[in-house]
């Protein structure tokens, strides 16, 4: 067990422990200087890991398209509503006019917040992004500096971490939340360290604010925070119970302040609501554990010969989450060599993680080992809000942040008993430059069609009708054409140009009567319909709009306040606007047809 003080029991006589030296000022010192002079080093590698982005950091972001539109989103939204007064986690801006509560979408209030002093979220996304990988190794390395006290081990472990194919591919994914919180978990468990070892208030009051700071940024590696921190905290209280007053008063003053939270600031949140992926996503967004030992195929030395053996890669969510031959055998080193109660801890999250990330169909390769209600991860998903983790494939980073500690322990205990530091991080270095080796990732720019920059000039606060757009979410959607040009996304990070609220949206969680109000109210319910896949929604289907009497197309237009159609690039273009022009008739006062678009302008 780590602790820090001295033991009176232990005899003047007896050889110094280099752990119960941490909390010497002159130790401190020199420990807290060889960390800060880390940060040249893994500004570089952060640099090549993500190459070109840092000349493109003004208009590009790192990764492959995905969710970049809605991050850009998601911060102008959060910063509108702080300016209009309101509430930051309900908007009417899209879905108008049932609104959206945002508390179901993966909104990241905290990485938000400190967007505030930049104009460009573009900017802002790129750089948090560099930052969080530079925050992930100084966290991983501070971390493993209070487990061993060995510098060396400590800045190699910081690269194990958080360059490691799993938080990488994370960002290449464009996942940055995940990403940034990810850099959080090490300076977290940090924190319960010094707690642990010391029973001090200040580290507890970290741990509990690092809490905070996950819980409003990113759902998944919150759970798998927490889980740590209680296989890890569990032991180490029952070994020493005087800590126990000060945890216990420190659930209570979080449990108060959660309830505050949701009784005075969130919107009421239903999870009961939201449709749930099911085993049809827990057991395809799940690890392969045979890939766990499989080489990215981004490796430049390593992936054109082992990567195509995976049978998970390019998942668009962990697309590799190889632990490395030799960084994992230098983990269970780390295992074998400590005797210490927080090691068979950090072993034990480690496997539950790995058990987790297998979702509800653990496979080792092609092989199913067990499934559904004999997996782990059925009976945890039963348990209260937790159902709608319905991508276990992301446990994997907490496999590789307990992983990467471990290695650290046991790159540790071999620069002790070989006593040549210069050796120990030059093999150190040479193993993960081999293994979690990687040059430059994916640049998206975002561009902004012409008929968006024409709408921004347009006065008025009406709403915007897009078609193809409709209710959609990672899983699908009401009024989206897969075949015919996926522009959700994109309408996300078009609206803070233009400015104008929207019928459709696109969110990560949408409660199912939001579904129902949308299928059951007149027009819209059609619209969406037929602009759905092949016209089709649930058992119906539509290849263009009935007539409606005058009054139900009058209450259609009042409903929605509409003030704007865009029909987007489409094979059916020219059928949507014989509908559209049918529908609205004379309420159309001008139509434009503007590179591949159409925008109709509605009278007042």
């Amino acid at each position: 067990m780590i602790d820090y003080q001295a033991e009176t029991r232990r005899s003047a006589a007896s050889t110094p422990d280099p752990e119960r030296l941490t909390d010497h000022p002159m130790r401190r010192a020199g420990a807290r200087l060889s960390l800060i002079m880390l940060v040249v080093p893994y500004c570089v590698v952060a640099v090549i890991a993500t190459y070109p982005i840092i000349w493109q950091l003004n208009n590009g972001l790192p990764g492959r398209f995905s969710d970049q539109p809605f991050y850009i989103w998601a911060i102008d939204t959060f910063w509108m509503q702080i300016h209009a007064g309101t509430t930051p986690f309900w908007t009417d801006r899209v879905l108008y006019p049932v609104g959206a509560n945002l508390m179901y979408a993966t909104i990241a209030p905290f990485v938000s917040l400190l967007a505030y002093p930049f104009q460009s979220p573009i900017l802002y996304l790129s750089i948090a992004v560099l930052v969080s990988l530079v925050g992930a190794a100084m966290g991983m390395a501070y971390l493993v500096q209070l487990l061993t006290q060995s510098t060396v081990a400590a800045a190699v472990a910081g690269l194990y971490y958080a360059f490691s194919p799993a938080v990488v591919s994370v960002i290449s994914a464009s996942h940055y939340y995940t990403a940034i919180a990810a850099a959080l978990m090490p300076w977290g468990l940090a924190a319960l360290v010094r707690f642990v070892s010391t029973g001090r208030v200040a580290p507890l009051i970290a741990l509990s604010l690092t809490t905070w700071a996950l819980v409003l940024t990113d759902y998944y590696i919150t759970v798998i925070f927490l889980i740590v921190v209680v296989v890890v905290t569990v032991p180490q209280l029952a070994a020493q119970p005087a800590r126990v007053p000060r945890v216990f008063i420190a659930l209570c003053a979080n449990g108060l302040l959660a309830l505050l939270l949701i009784t005075a600031v969130l919107p009421p949140l239903n999870t009961s609501d939201l449709p749930p992926g099911g085993l049809g996503f827990t057991s395809t967004s799940n690890t392969n554990l045979a890939d766990f030992l499989v080489p990215s195929l981004d490796n430049p030395l390593l992936g054109a010969t082992f990567g195509p053996w995976a049978h998970d890669h390019y998942n668009n969510d962990v697309d590799s989450y190889f632990l490395g031959w030799g960084i994992l055998t230098l983990a269970i080193g780390g295992i074998a060599t400590n005797r210490r109660r927080i090691v068979f801890s950090l072993s034990v999250a480690a496997l539950i993680c790995m058990a987790l990330a297998c979702g509800t169909a653990i496979r080792w390769g092609v092989r199913e080992l067990l499934t559904e209600s004999r997996t782990p991860f059925y009976w945890f998903a039963q348990l209260p809000t937790w159902r709608e983790l319905d991508s276990p494939r992301r446990f994997a980073l907490g496999v590789q942040l307990l992983v990467a500690i471990l290695a650290g322990m046991g790159l540790a205990t071999i620069a002790r008993r070989v006593g040549r530091g210069s050796s120990v991080i030059a093999a150190g270095l040479l193993l993960f430059a081999v293994e979690y080796g990687r040059l430059g990732m994916p640049v998206t720019t975002m561009e902004i069609p012409a008929v968006y920059q024409m709408l921004a000039s347009r006065p008025g606060d009406r709403t915007l009708l897009e078609l193809p757009s409709g209710i959609t979410e990672s899983k699908g959607g009401f009024g989206l054409d897969m075949k015919g040009g996926v522009q959700n996304g994109p309408q996300m990070y078009w609206q803070t140009i233009h400015r104008k609220r929207r019928v459709g949206g696109y969110l990560s969680r949408i409660p199912q009567s939001t579904y129902t109000w949308f299928e059951n109210e007149p027009i819209i319910g059609d619209l969406f319909t037929l602009t759905s896949t092949d016209g089709e929604w649930g058992v119906r289907h539509l290849d263009t709009l009935p007539d409606y009497p005058p009054d139900v197309v009058q209450r259609f237009s009042e409903v929605f306040r509409l003030g704007w159609v865009v029909l987007g690039p489409n094979p059916r273009q020219s059928l949507f606007g014989a509908d559209v022009e049918r529908l609205l008739g004379t309420r159309i006062v001008r139509r434009e047809d503007v590179d591949g678009y159409v925008l109709y302008t509605l009278a007042e």
